[in-house]
């Protein structure tokens, strides 16, 4: 599933994925978006937890930032071909 953190904080590969101090999945990539300027992240998460709009955690070393469980298309572009 895709997840937009909250923060400049930028998830990466075995990151924690957290529902309150459950762990329910681990960040697979993520990187800093230029364009969206967010951070953003695809993850391997219990379905239990990952639907749409529902709120999790990201562990990032020590601290927790929150995350938005999203679509995985992150970006759609405006222009025409």
């Amino acid at each position: 599933m895709g997840l937009e953190l909250e923060g400049k904080a930028i998830p990466r590969h075995g990151y924690e994925v957290l529902d309150g101090e459950n762990v329910v999945g681990y960040i697979t990539t993520g990187y800093h978006s230029i364009t969206l300027d967010k951070s953003v992240a695809f993850a391997l998460v219990d379905r239990a937890v990952g639907a749409l709009g529902n709120t999790l955690n990201v562990r990032i070393r020590k601290k927790v930032f929150p995350a938005v469980v999203v679509k995985k298309r992150f970006y759609t572009p405006n222009y025409k071909k």
